[in-house]
């Protein structure tokens, strides 16, 4: 990903969409990351893969028991405290 300045953005804009269409482009402003500029397909990629749900039956019976055996890494354990709630 490529990082310009608001400042280079505004000043190259046709440039930076040139850019973006191939891979996406971090505009900062006082040096930190305030948008991203990206083509319409990953985009549009990112929208679908937020609306993708599946219902249980979805799931093979080996999904369904690799969920069931999964174990939180050790490092988890410092928010046990949360379940007691």
């Amino acid at each position: 990903m490529l990082t310009v300045s608001a400042t280079e953005f505004q000043k190259n804009f046709a440039k930076y969409q040139d850019v973006a269409l191939v891979q996406p482009v971090s505009v900062t402003q006082n040096g930190r990351e305030r948008i991203v500029v990206l083509s319409p397909e990953p985009f549009r990629q990112m929208q679908r893969h937020t609306r993708d749900v599946l219902p249980i039956e979805a799931l093979s019976d080996a999904d369904i028991e690799a969920i069931a055996s999964a174990e939180a890494p050790a490092e988890a354990r410092r928010f046990d405290h949360e379940l007691d709630q």
